[in-house]
């Protein structure tokens, strides 16, 4: 049985953050909000499920192209080719979060990771839904050298493993030569700020070298402040992933000629067809900052009470991959993206949440009972489906007595 790092990184990732939160308390800096925080956990789950669903089809391309087409063959026992392997990954990564930057396209997928006005590890799991459908084109080049598919993902695996860390306030600066050659919190703090200075700067994954020979790279001088110069006022997992491809859409469909209409995807952010120039935001700190919904603590509490077996089904998915029936992982997914859109729905006081949150307690229920009768002989399927049962039959009687209304709407 083969074992997704990922997997077994999130109990890991979710006990990090966990302490984080803890020393940041015990520090008195305010470095978590709760809403914020869900948002961020969301969007790695959604992302995680879409991931898991399209695997397969995504690596077709790389492995036909490695069996068909490479020039050569790296030999995966060698440490050479695994340091080939790391070292191209980290490049190619540099190049694709460039432009993720610096193109409409790219910025309208990648955008997500950045609205969060908070810097912490939480933000590190606030993953784009889209971008994995166009990311690995970049990657390409790693099957036409020669580089074998299993060496890839571990050392994407890897990549995106190191990049988890460097998402903190607490870990000032490290040793100078240490900060000179790899990406570290203060040189990611700085990619993530919208001051002007350090805007589409610090593009490394790992090796913080590719900034400095492209000349991309900013040390951190004063206080970064996070967020975007376009806040989304939003809890809603998928509203913040599917509305900026939304407005890019809707831009372009609004160009007068239908060269502007294809060319505005790859256009720098804030393209203005008019003009021929980016159109800066003329006021900073910008408008619409420290948006906040203030729900009852009773709403907090069962929000984050149902948010909680979504990470644990999302971890059996990826551990044991094999032993989901399609059918049932398809069932999975739909729970997890409902859940997903009922606890950002309650943080953000919709009038119909407690509708739309009996209606996905009942169907999880049916859906649960419905495996456990077709599926109770396999172990994996048969405790995790029996949780969430047991789980959502709680929650119905919790839900009775929740109290979801809360105080006004705070928007700055």
């Amino acid at each position: 049985m083969k074992l997704d790092p990922i997997g077994v990184a999130v109990p890991f990732f979710m006990a990090l953050i966990g302490l984080e939160w803890v020393i940041s308390v015990a520090s008195k800096k305010k470095v978590y909000r709760l809403n914020d925080t869900l948002t961020d956990l969301s969007c790695g789950i959604g992302d995680q499920l879409l991931g898991f669903l399209a695997k397969g089809t995504l690596a077709f391309v790389y492995i036909w192209i490695y069996e068909n087409l490479r020039i050569y063959t790296f030999d995966a026992s060698s440490w050479v080719s695994w340091v080939f392997a790391m070292l191209g990954v980290d490049f190619f990564h540099y190049w694709y979060h460039r432009f993720s930057h610096r193109t409409q396209l790219g910025w309208a997928t990648h955008v997500v990771h950045h609205q969060s006005e908070e810097y912490n590890l939480a933000v590190a799991l606030r993953q784009s839904w889209f971008a994995k459908f166009y990311s690995w084109v970049f990657y390409i080049p790693l099957a036409y050298l020669g580089v074998p598919v299993e060496l890839y993902v571990a050392s994407y695996a890897f990549n995106l493993l190191y990049q988890f860390w460097v998402h903190t306030r607490l870990i000032n600066r490290l040793p100078a030569v240490f900060e000179w050659v790899f990406n570290t919190p203060s040189h990611h703090r700085v990619h993530h700020a919208i001051n002007a200075k350090y805007l589409d700067k610090n593009y490394a994954g790992v090796l913080i070298l590719w900034d400095r020979m492209f000349g991309t790279f900013e040390a951190e001088v004063e206080e970064p402040l996070y967020g975007t110069l376009k806040p989304i006022q939003s809890w809603s997992a998928a509203w913040v992933n599917v509305s900026p491809c939304m407005k890019l859409l809707r831009d372009s469909l609004s160009e007068e000629r239908f060269f502007d209409k294809l060319t505005l995807w790859a256009r720098p952010p804030g393209w203005d067809t008019k003009t021929a120039r980016v159109i800066q935001v003329p006021k900073f700190p910008p408008d619409g900052r420290e948006y906040d919904v203030n729900p009852r603590r009773t709403a907090m509490i069962y929000a984050l009470i149902q948010f909680g077996p979504v990470s644990l089904l999302l971890t059996a998915l990826l551990l044991v991959p094999d032993q989901w029936p399609s059918n049932v992982a398809w069932i999975a997914v739909v729970y997890g993206f409902w859940t997903l859109a009922s606890v950002a729905a309650i943080y953000e006081q919709r009038s119909w949440v407690r509708s739309f949150e009996v209606g996905r307690l009942i169907g999880v229920l049916a859906a649960g009972l419905w495996i456990l009768s077709n599926y109770y002989t396999t172990s994996v399927i048969g405790l995790v489906t029996l949780g969430i049962v047991v789980h959502c039959y709680l929650g119905l009687g919790i839900l009775a007595v929740t109290h979801f209304a809360g105080r006004p709407r705070v928007t700055a």
